[in-house]
């Protein structure tokens, strides 16, 4: 009975399939009996490295690395915007008095432009 349920199934099958099929097989076989995933794996040399802990601290600091990094920046930012502020006023001269003739064309760039939103 299982060798005529056997023959049905073979012969209808194409010998390439069953060669296909064999040699599949036999690929996956060879290839797990001849792997090297265990040996991979690297082994600690000393016996210091089996027992290795780890600082708290550091960790917990490593977990919020980024809230740091991200006030870094913000400092940061804000010490370049505060260099940058101070670098134009100096340069304009703002922290200076303003003589007569800047307030006169102070007073005209005024009065124009009022004239101009008058206008309008």
């Amino acid at each position: 009975m299982a060798i005529q349920l056997i023959t049905s199934f073979i012969k209808p099958m194409p010998l390439r399939r069953v060669v296909t099929i064999l040699l599949l097989a036999v690929t996956v076989w060879l290839g797990s009996a001849f792997s090297y995933s265990h040996t991979l794996q690297a082994k600690t040399l000393t016996p210091e490295a089996n027992s290795y802990q780890v600082d708290r601290s550091k960790a917990e600091k490593g977990t919020n690395r980024a809230q740091y990094l991200r006030e870094d920046l913000v400092e940061n930012s804000q010490n370049q915007l505060k260099n940058t502020a101070n670098n134009v006023k100096e340069k304009l001269k703002l922290k200076e008095p303003q003589t007569s003739s800047q307030s006169k064309v102070a007073h005209q760039v005024q009065e124009k432009i009022n004239e101009a939103i008058q206008v309008k």
